[in-house]
């Protein structure tokens, strides 16, 4: 089966975190039985300048697929009709609900009944929570009004990552865009890690602490709510920052924030970090912070705990129950106390007790990653296999 995949970023980039991790995972494992296609950007998330060292707006073998990378001016409208003309494929894979190049203009062109008649599966990646459309809520419910009167998601097959994934997926388009889902499918994001090459390198005194955030810094991820919450705890606590700024005044934001700190808090922003030195530099941290608005799986919480950091994070990931496993915790974020008493009593712990801590989340995480790989794969082959099928129906 020839599987077509579009997406805004992929290989060599690594910015936009999990998505591209998700699918890089995906072709990696079923690349032998599927034959994958992606189409993507030239540059990474943030970037001005294409890749070095690729061949921009031509076919070429990267890792287990064949890949074209487009320069912005291929990203048309017009052109993407004369590029689906002639590509051979069995299955549509989107990667964004909202993505104007990626996935709006193949839908448009579905809907005008100008490209092949195929399935179609969308992975909304998270936008679909209700943090998510929380934000640029206007421009957001002002687009789906349109779709909804141009039927641009009629018809389609969900891929969700939970089952929380799925209900936001159900509640969106059944009751924002007025469609009937087909199908909605629940398959876990595959990680490829390597979850061996992390040791605590931290020693932890009481009184003492070393907390680290590390994601995109927008308002969907909510490190200016994390810094609130550490404002209201005495305690000599280092906070470090990872991540690209995606938002410039959502940054300025949070530095303000900062400002108010005494001088037992020291916060340090440390730029973004490669995936593959992830799970080495949380290994070096007592604990875990993102009280995030929604996560439709949480790469980087998998990459903590594998690194035997706990976690504290918000109730609005598919990580749940962590407090019960001695992991972590999961919190509402209407109760920013109960997350700065958390912070407390790690400030409290001994070494001896941490480690324990740290143990746990390690094991956690090793199991959580065999489990949920050797079932995602299973899931995906079934997906793909049972929408291909329906290939003659259209």
């Amino acid at each position: 089966m020839k599987i077509l995949i579009t997406c805004d970023y992929y290989l060599p980039g690594w910015r936009a975190g999990g998505p591209i991790r998700a699918l890089c995972s995906l072709i990696e494992c079923l690349g032998g039985e599927f034959d994958f296609k992606v189409i993507t950007r030239d540059r990474d998330y943030g970037d001005s300048s294409p890749y070095q060292d690729i061949k921009i707006n031509r076919w070429q073998k990267v890792g287990k697929a064949q890949v074209l990378y487009l320069s912005p001016y291929r990203q048309s409208l017009r052109y993407w009709f004369l590029l689906l003309k002639i590509t051979r494929y069995d299955l549509l894979y989107l990667n964004s609900f909202f993505s104007p190049n990626f996935t709006i203009k193949l839908l448009l062109l579905r809907r005008l009944g100008l490209s092949p008649k195929v399935p179609i599966l969308l992975a909304a990646r998270g936008e679909l929570s209700e943090g998510a459309l929380s934000l640029k809520a206007y421009k957001k419910n002002l687009y789906m009004i349109l779709a909804r009167k141009l039927g641009l998601y009629r018809c389609l097959h969900w891929e969700a990552s939970s089952e929380k994934e799925s209900a936001d997926i159900v509640s969106a388009i059944q009751h924002r865009i007025g469609e009937p889902i087909i199908n909605t499918i629940v398959v876990p994001d595959l990680e490829i890690v390597s979850p061996d090459n992390a040791k605590r390198q931290t020693e932890k005194n009481v009184g003492a602490l070393c907390i680290v955030f590390l994601s995109r810094i927008c308002r969907m991820k909510n490190l200016g709510g994390a810094l609130k919450i550490l404002g209201e705890v005495k305690g000599r606590i280092q906070f470090d920052i990872f991540g690209p700024i995606e938002d410039e005044k959502y940054w300025e934001h949070c530095q303000e924030i900062m400002k108010s700190f005494s001088s037992q808090i020291t916060v340090t922003y440390k730029g973004s970090i490669h995936p593959e030195r992830v799970i080495s530099t949380l290994a070096g941290y007592h604990l875990f912070f993102l009280p995030t608005l929604g996560e439709n799986y949480g790469h980087v919480i998998l990459e903590a705990l594998l690194g035997g950091c706990p976690v504290l994070i918000s109730d609005q990931t598919p990580w749940r129950g962590l407090e019960e496993k001695g992991v972590g915790w999961d919190i509402p974020l209407n109760q920013p106390e109960r997350y700065a008493q958390v912070i407390r009593e790690f400030l409290d712990m001994d070494s001896k007790m941490c480690n324990r801590w740290s143990v746990r989340a390690r094991e956690y995480g090793r199991h959580i990653l065999f489990e949920a790989n050797q079932k995602s794969i299973k899931l995906h082959r079934t997906m793909f296999n049972a929408i291909g099928s329906k290939c003659h129906e259209l």
